[in-house]
């Protein structure tokens, strides 16, 4: 028997024992997959731009981005979802743009002392009042409010005095993102504790914040936006499995669209994933899942929740990545984003708004025991090359599973043949060559596959072996090429009942 070593020679004379390692029957395993967040940072943070930058955890994420930045808060949100998650970021500079503001009107005197619970972001600030105090001293409480450590380590905002009894609210970044910062008072509620001192009301100059939100974009809209450009630029061959981007809008998917196209190219194989999220009504989030087709990205849409949209991204990428980096299959539906404040159960989306969410490319959510839940995790994938309705890329999981499948595949082909000579079914060479032929590269694939059975994620065994083709190819000796035909696990999403119920059955004779 002929022993393949690879590095003692067979001319030797040196005496006694040689010996090399082999890995390649227990090479296994794989890399901790990586998540990278796409976001601003401010001035305060000691980051580069457009640089990746391992985030060990949420508070060194502080002094990376800056308190209360984009990226700052897309971390806290993405920890609490997967907090034992390898994160990197690559931050952007803010483009010189303009932030957004809003200023918000404050009524007095208190008749009664009692607190002011006004929400900014999601992020409660608790504002003491005394009986009798003015519209301005209530007004110079929330901005000392705004000031103190804990909120300014966590809010998306800056306070300040305006004219007497308002006070005007400036996100920390500058461009659109911050339009969609919500501003309200009282979100739990009288129920749950929360209501205005007597003889105090907060508005927006009409609007009782009690009533109904504003948005920091309904006074005067930011502007100016940082691009993707650099960012993609530096993500270079690394694999990012989930990435999570702050931006929502067309410009900026579009560049992470192409880029995740190349990524999953057979060339590349580096793979990966974007989640996003966007706040709008069922019909403006419809309007907007249309405008794309890929499979590479998911949107999260939700509306009323106080959270920002790049939080909510973080926490739907959180919750998906702890749960496919344990199994790619099991489905991701009623998983809970931790961290996101729900949308009021009164004001979210019906099962049939859902419904055509889910058929408009546009991933969303339910209410549960007080936390926002996924309803069913899809990519904006709807229509093939021809326009015609194709669930193939529907579900995440669809996608995460041939991850999985592909890296499985490239590892076995790679450490068990690195340097193998290639010959013809039947060639009669001597045991323990470093050969392989098209039926041992079979016997290879059709093992691995039940591997892969046993782990639940493909099925049907005799189908795939029925299908599977293995052969040289006819013009380059060197190649071999394969069909393989895996049939992927599925997920339990619908069990559809028809109770056909009787008042009595009839009686049956004895």
């Amino acid at each position: 028997m002929a022993i393949p070593f690879s590095q003692v020679p067979s001319t030797l004379r040196v005496p006694l024992f040689w010996a090399e390692l082999d890995n390649s029957a227990a090479a296994g395993g794989a890399d901790k997959p990586k998540t990278l967040l796409l976001g601003q940072q401010t001035a305060a943070g000691s980051a580069a731009a457009d640089t990746p930058v391992l985030v060990p955890n949420a508070i060194q994420a502080a002094g990376l981005f800056g308190e209360g930045s984009q990226v700052h808060r897309m971390a806290l949100r993405y920890f609490e979802n997967d907090p034992f998650g390898e994160v990197w970021a690559i931050p952007q500079d803010d483009a010189a743009g303009t932030q957004a503001t809003a200023n918000i009107t404050v009524a007095g005197p208190a008749t009664s002392a009692g607190t002011v619970f006004l929400y900014v972001g999601g992020v409660r600030i608790d504002v003491p009042v005394a009986d009798e105090d003015t519209a301005a001293e209530i007004v110079t409480a929330i901005v000392a409010r705004f000031a103190d450590d804990d909120i300014a380590a966590v809010v998306s905002c800056t306070a300040a005095d305006g004219a007497g009894d308002t006070v005007d609210i400036t996100a920390l970044n500058d461009g659109t993102l911050g339009d969609a910062i919500d501003v309200r008072t009282n979100y739990l509620g009288v129920a749950g504790g929360e209501a205005y001192p007597d003889g105090v009301t907060v508005t927006d100059g009409v609007t009782d914040l009690e009533v109904a939100a504003i948005t920091l974009g309904d006074d005067t809209g930011g502007a100016t936006d940082p691009t993707l450009t650099a960012a993609i630029a530096a993500m270079g061959d690394v694999e990012y499995d989930y990435i999570v981007s702050a931006y929502n809008m067309t410009a900026e998917l579009d560049r992470l669209e192409t880029e995740l196209a190349d990524r999953w190219d057979a060339m590349r194989q580096v793979y990966g994933h974007c989640f996003a999220a966007l706040r709008g009504t069922q019909g403006t989030l419809s309007t907007a899942g249309n405008l794309r087709n890929d499979a590479h990205v998911s949107i999260f849409g939700f509306d009323e929740a106080p959270t920002t949209p790049e939080e909510v991204a973080a926490a739907f990428a959180g919750a998906c990545a702890r749960s496919l980096k344990i199994d790619a299959a099991r489905p991701l539906q009623t998983l809970p984003l931790l961290g996101v404040k729900p949308t009021p159960r009164v004001d979210a989306f019906t099962a049939t708004e859902q419904d055509s969410l889910l058929f408009d490319g546009v991933a969303c959510g339910y209410v549960a025991g007080g936390k926002l839940r996924i309803t069913r995790a899809i990519t904006t994938y709807q229509k093939d090359a021809f326009d015609n309705p194709d669930a193939s890329y529907l579900d995440l999981n669809t996608l995460a599973t041939l991850q999985y499948v592909l890296r499985f595949l490239k590892s076995r082909i790679e450490s068990r043949y690195p340097r193998h000579k290639l010959v013809n079914d039947g060639t009669n060479f001597g045991a323990g060559q470093a050969v392989v032929s098209p039926s041992t590269i079979r016997a290879e694939l059709v093992a691995g596959y039940l591997e892969l059975e046993k782990l639940a994620l493909v099925e049907d065994v005799d189908a795939f072996v029925e299908n599977l083709i293995v052969e040289r190819d006819d013009g380059d000796p060197n190649r071999v090429n394969v069909l393989y035909p895996p049939d992927l696990a599925n997920q339990l999403r619908i069990v559809a009942t028809l109770v056909q119920f009787r008042l009595q059955y009839p009686a049956t004779a004895e």
